[in-house]
Formats: structure tokens, C-alpha cells, sequence
């Protein structure tokens, strides 16, 4: 009987193990190939039973030292190499979106993937090999091919001479300089990439100079071209040209660069020593490379002078150097907007010390008009610069607004608080009868003086649209709401009653901050028990951005009311950034939600929500502030107008997420603290 019970059972697993197939073959017909030659080769999953699997068809560039789903080997061992086993890059920090690309695989639907067998290994030496392959693109399945048979024959050098100047003709063909300024030619990037490749494939000692005198000059191939120069058998001759390069004065130093010539001068010195190279001599080396590019830094053009200090900043394991900060706040006149923006953004902490060279850097960035299209530096600009000197500050943003030459500006333009002016009134209507889109402009900065006027203007508009077209109710209602509340209240219901399409809503994304108002608030409120989903929908996103504390209640009652899904409602009251939500509120959302999108999300912040409630310290970007559970404040002031939502005697309870708790931390505590107990509040152990 036990022997009748195992031979069932492995009858069982039997029927049970998918029939799926793997078959690896040489791409066309099976020739001998040359050593430098490319070997394309295919990978053919196929099943013959009822099952439908999901095979993963990432071909993404090798660039890690695990060969990834496709493992590849040969035999014998000698003859050939793995181009990326010095790699020490082990594996991907993540992938953004939803996975990896994948295709559906059955029986009538086989499924086929091509590589480049060059990726993986490399032939030095001519002979007959065995060539198998092991996959794990099929889900929780190890497949193992067949095995085919490669003839390696020796080096043609006519032919490497050849496929070299192919090569380096069409990439010549296609230097940065030669192509207009944010043009992109599908097909000739797509030939520069196959002339890296083939140039990487030819694993000689030329081309790998070759390509290392076009690394880090701006190519769409740049990253194709970084992954040869780590595969290349001469890392020794491409350390040498990246190290003369460095003296081009048009050429900028980025990270990428500096990550590249490290490793290849460690490979050099690998070589040489027959070792790894130990912690000190890696540091050793790194700092010899950070200080030649130091050296090299101050002959360059303006652009590539900041884009060589920034990447030394940016990239700097220790505490910046006062002489490396000085030299980068130098440069930053001729800098692109990336590194200005990048240096404002992250770095901002580490400069913003040195006022009086920043003020002027800034006011110029600052005053400079942009587009939709570019980074919005000018903004970002313009915020720093009020931190350092307001009036200043103040004055662009009034000279901005007048001149109406800068929207892409206005979320954080729209962040100052600047007095009406008649002369600035005039401008805005003025820019706003041209068609100029500076209705938030209006909402936030024009005075009631000129309301009946923007009325007029609004409904010309209105009226000159086309025959059909939706009435999407534009920002620049906020200010009617702002400055006659019972107007605007009386015109958007008969814009939404003959309304010829469904976008009668108030359209403010993104600007709910800056252009809040009394009235507004009351309208949104109102529109929260509206039947028309967009309405809803959007008065809910809107006072969840910027509505007042008092919002919480009537939107939690307008939850309880109406039909059909609600998790969108559901999370907005439970991220509101103005309220702290009751355990009355928990009980309404817990009713309305939906098992398989936000109930998880309201049990979850339930339990957080308990007293004495959880207070932490959080970093991003140099600057600091403190978490209440999902609420984050950027400065004390912020969370001590929020403390007003909750009764004296409240406790809270301070939350480290390490085990030896920093001084920036200590110190941030004990300003909690102390604001708490102003409040009548106190922190608990």
C-alpha cells in the first residue's frame, strides 16, 4: 500500500508540473562566429497543456552583476569571460509603475525573447562551445534549454577594422553639437546605440578608448555607452582617456563620471595587485579622483564649472568642505536649471548661511520668466530668496504680476501675501481681457474695486467660447467668492443650470491653498452633498487641500447621505490637511467605506489616532518638521495653530524610529514640548 501511495503521489506531482518548454537557438541560421562579433540569440518559451502562464519579457540593458531571469553558460570554462562580474551592483533598488513588462503564454500563443548573448559572455578565444541557458521568466517556474553547439573562429582584423569605422561614423554622424536643441531623431538614437553595442561587442582595445572620448558629453546613448566601458577587457586605457578628459573645459563632471572612473581605475589597480583593493585603498583612490576633478574644475566653461561643483557637492560622503561650498555658490550664475534647481531644492540648507552672495544670484533667477514646459527654477527661486531678504521678494513677485509674463510661476507666486494696488488691479483685468491665463492671479491678488469689471470680462469670455463646449468654472470664480461671496454663489448656479455640458465645477487643482476664502469654503460645502459626481467629487479634493477644521463635520455628515462608491470621499476627509479627524468621524467613515480600497486605510489611521497620540521628527531635503500620525508640519508655528482643534490636557507621545536618537531630534522634542505646554497640553513618556 505505501508503495501504491508513492507512485500515486508522484503520479499527482506529475500532472500537476506545468508543460512548459524553453528552447534557446542561435537568431537566423547557425553559423561560426567571429570573436568580437555579436551573437544574437533567442529564447522561445512554448506549452503544450491547458495552463496560462505570465512569462516577464523585460530585455532591459544588463547592468548588474547577476546575469537576471536568462542565466547563461558554456563550456569549456576557459575561452570566454562574464563582462560584469567585477560589477558590485547586485541588484535593482526598484522599478517604478506596475511592474515589469510581461506577455501571456499558452498553448496557441508562444512567446518569444531576444539577447544579445555579448551581454553575458564574452569570447576571447576560437573553439567549438556548448552553449545552455537557464530561465525564470515563466512565474515560479526554473526552466532549464536545450543545449546548442557555438563555433568560435579567430579575430578577422579587416573585419574588426571595418565594423570600428561603421561604428564610429554613425556616431559621429550624431554628436550632440550637430543636433538642434531638444530635438530627438528616433531612428538615428536608436543607429547610436547599435554603434555602441557594436563597439562594445568588438572588445578591443580602440574601440573601448573610443567610446570612453564620448562618455559624459550629453548622448541619449550616454548609459549605453557607461555599461561597455564597465564590460570592456581594458579598463586601465579607458581610465586614462576619462582622466585626460577631465580637462576639457567644455566638459562637466557628473556623478555618473566620477562612479565610472573610480571603477575603472580600480580595476586597473584589481589587475595589477591580483586583489581587491581593501577600504582604505578604495577611499584613497576616490578622494585622488575627487581632488584631480577639484583641480580641473576651475578651467572650465561657466555651465561645466557648476556642473563639475555640484557633483562634487552632491556626491561629497563627508561634511562639505567650506572651500568646495564657496566655489560651487561662485558658479552658480552660469548654472543650467537643473543643478539651480537641484542646489535650491536639496542642498539648500548647506548654503543658505551665505546671504549676501545668494541674494543676487537668486534675485536674477528669480526674476526671469518660464514656461510650462521648463523647470520652474524661477518659482523655487523666488521662494529662497523671501527667506532671505522678503522686501526683495515681494518686489519681483509685484513686477512679475504686472508685466502678466510668468504663469508657470503661480503656485508659488500665489504664496505671497502682497497689498492691492489700483495700478495693479489695472494690469491683471487688463492681461485678463488680452486672454492672458492669470485668473488665479485675479483670485488671489485683485482687490473688489475692480469687480464688477471682472465680471464683464468673465462673461465675454463665456460667451465667445464655442457652440457646445463644457462651462468649466475657471479659478478665477475664487475671486468672486472672495470679494461677493452671494454673487458668485447666484452665477454659478445658473452657469450649472444651462450648462450644455457635465464641467460646471470649480476648478482650482492644486492652487486650494493659496485661493481659499470664507465663501468659497461655504460653496464647496455645499457642493459636497451635490448629486453630480465631478461636483462632489471635487469640492471634497479641494476642502481636503485647504478647508478649514469646521469643513470636517458637515463633510462627514454629507458622507452618511447619497448612494454608490465613496472611497474617494473617504480618503480625502481622512487626509485632510486642516483637521484632525474624531472618533465620531471614524464610525460615519467605517460605514461608508469599501472593503477592498479604503477600509484598510480607516482602521489603520483609527488605531493611530488614539491617545495619547504619536508624534515623530521627519527629514526631507534638509529641512525638518514634525508628523501628528498623517499629518506633517513643516515648522512649529504650523502645529501649534493645528493644537487648537484639540482640548487642554491632551497628551501625546513622542515616536523615534532609532535606537539612538539624534541631537536635531533632542532639540526638536524639547521645542514640542515646551509649545504643548503653552497650549496646556504635555508630551508623555
Amino acid at each position: 500500500m505505501r508503495f501504491a501511495l508513492v507512485v500515486l503521489l508522484a503520479g499527482c506531482a506529475a500532472a500537476q508540473q506545468p508543460d512548459v518548454e524553453l528552447q534557446l537557438a542561435v537568431a537566423g541560421e547557425m553559423r561560426p562566429f567571429r570573436v568580437g562579433e555579436a551573437i544574437p540569440v533567442t529564447l522561445d518559451f512554448t506549452t503544450t497543456g491547458l495552463g496560462v502562464f505570465r512569462v516577464d519579457t523585460d530585455i532591459r540593458l544588463r547592468h548588474l552583476q547577476p546575469h537576471g531571469a536568462d542565466v547563461f553558460s558554456a563550456t569549456p570554462a576557459e575561452g570566454w569571460r562574464d563582462p560584469m562580474e567585477h560589477l558590485p551592483w547586485k541588484w535593482d533598488s526598484g522599478r517604478m509603475g506596475s511592474g515589469p513588462p510581461h506577455a501571456t503564454l499558452d498553448s496557441l500563443h508562444p512567446v518569444r525573447i531576444e539577447r544579445d548573448l555579448n551581454e553575458f559572455l564574452v569570447f576571447s578565444r576560437p573553439g567549438r562551445y556548448t552553449l545552455k541557458a537557464v530561465s525564470t521568466r515563466v512565474e515560479r517556474l526554473k526552466l532549464e534549454s536545450n543545449a546548442i553547439f557555438l563555433e568560435i573562429v579567430a579575430r578577422d582584423d579587416v573585419w574588426t577594422a571595418r565594423q570600428f569605422a561603421e561604428a564610429r561614423a554613425v556616431l559621429e554622424e550624431g554628436a550632440p553639437e550637430k543636433q538642434p536643441e531638444g530635438v530627438i531623431h528616433t531612428d538615428k538614437e536608436n543607429a547610436q546605440v547599435d554603434a555602441v553595442r557594436r563597439l562594445r561587442y568588438l572588445d578591443t582595445q580602440a574601440a573601448s578608448e573610443y567610446l570612453a572620448s564620448l562618455y559624459g558629453t550629453g548622448r541619449r546613448s550616454d548609459y549605453e555607452i557607461g555599461t561597455a566601458l564597465h564590460a570592456s577587457a581594458f579598463p586601465d586605457a579607458e581610465a586614462e582617456v576619462l582622466t585626460r578628459r577631465m580637462a576639457d573645459p567644455k566638459l562637466g563632471i557628473t556623478q555618473d563620471y566620477l562612479v565610472a572612473l573610480d571603477m575603472l581605475r580600480a580595476r586597473a589597480v584589481r589587475r595589477q595587485r591580483g586583489r581587491d583593493l581593501t577600504q582604505e585603498e578604495w577611499s584613497a583612490l576616490t578622494e585622488s579622483v575627487r581632488k584631480s576633478v577639484m583641480e580641473a574644475a576651475g578651467q572650465k566653461s561657466p555651465q561645466a564649472k557648476a556642473e563639475t561643483y555640484f557633483y562634487l557637492f552632491a556626491t561629497e560622503s563627508r561634511p562639505v568642505s567650506p572651500e568646495l561650498a564657496d566655489r560651487l555658490i561662485d558658479a552658480l550664475p552660469g548654472a543650467p536649471d537643473f543643478v539651480l534647481y537641484v542646489v535650491l531644492e536639496t542642498n539648500w540648507a548647506k548654503i543658505r548661511n551665505a546671504r549676501s552672495r545668494l541674494e543676487p544670484i537668486l534675485k536674477q533667477a528669480a526674476a526671469r520668466s518660464s514656461t510650462p514646459a521648463g523647470m520652474n527654477v524661477s518659482g523655487l527661486a523666488l521662494r529662497r530668496l523671501a527667506e532671505l531678504n522678503t522686501a526683495a521678494a515681494e518686489e519681483i513677485a509685484h513686477d512679475k504680476l504686472a508685466a502678466g509674463n510668468s504663469f508657470a510661476d503661480d503656485p508659488r507666486l500665489l504664496e505671497f501675501s502682497l497689498p492691492s494696488s489700483p495700478a495693479l488691479d489695472r494690469a491683471l483685468l487688463s492681461q485678463y481681457k488680452d486672454g492672458k491665463p492669470v485668473e488665479a492671479r485675479i483670485a488671489r491678488f485683485a482687490s473688489d474695486a475692480v469687480k464688477d469689471e471682472v465680471w464683464q470680462a468673465f462673461d465675454a469670455r463665456t460667451a465667445a467660447r464655442a457652440e457646445g463646449s463644457p462651462v468649466c468654472v475657471t479659478p478665477v470664480f475664487a475671486y468672486f467668492f472672495r470679494v461677493d461671496a452671494e454673487a458668485a454663489t447666484r452665477r454659478l448656479a445658473e452657469l450649472r443650470k444651462n450648462a450644455q455640458g457635465p464641467c460646471a465645477v470649480l476648478q482650482i487643482p492644486g492652487l486650494e491653498k493659496q485661493l481659499m476664502s470664507p465663501g468659497l469654503e461655504r460653496q464647496l460645502t455645499r457642493d459636497a452633498r451635490s448629486g453630480d459626481g465631478p461636483v462632489r467629487e471635487t469640492a471634497y479634493r479641494a476642502l481636503s487641500e485647504a478647508g478649514s477644521a469646521t469643513a470636517l463635520g458637515p463633510l462627514v455628515e454629507a458622507l452618511s447621505e447619497g448612494e454608490g462608491a465613496k472611497d474617494n470621499e473617504v480618503f480625502a476627509i481622512l487626509n485632510g490637511k486642516r483637521w484632525f479627524v474624531t472618533a465620531e468621524a471614524y464610525a460615519v467613515l467605517k460605514s461608508a467605506c469599501s472593503p477592498d480600497r479604503s477600509c484598510s486605510a480607516v482602521e489603520r489611521l483609527e488605531k493611530e489616532s488614539r491617545p495619547p497620540y504619536a508624534l515623530s521628527s521627519w527629514d526631507v531635503n534638509e529641512a525638518a518638521g514634525v508628523f501628528l500620525v498623517n499629518h506633517m508640519f513643516e515648522n512649529l508655528a504650523a502645529f501649534g495653530a493645528f493644537l487648537e482643534q484639540f482640548p487642554q490636557g491632551t497628551e501625546f507621545r513622542w515616536r523615534t524610529g532609532q535606537a539612538a536618537i539624534r541631537q536635531e531630534e533632542v532639540e526638536r522634542r524639547r521645542a514640542v514640548g515646551l509649545l504643548l505646554a503653552e497650549h496646556g497640553m504635555r508630551l508623555v513618556d
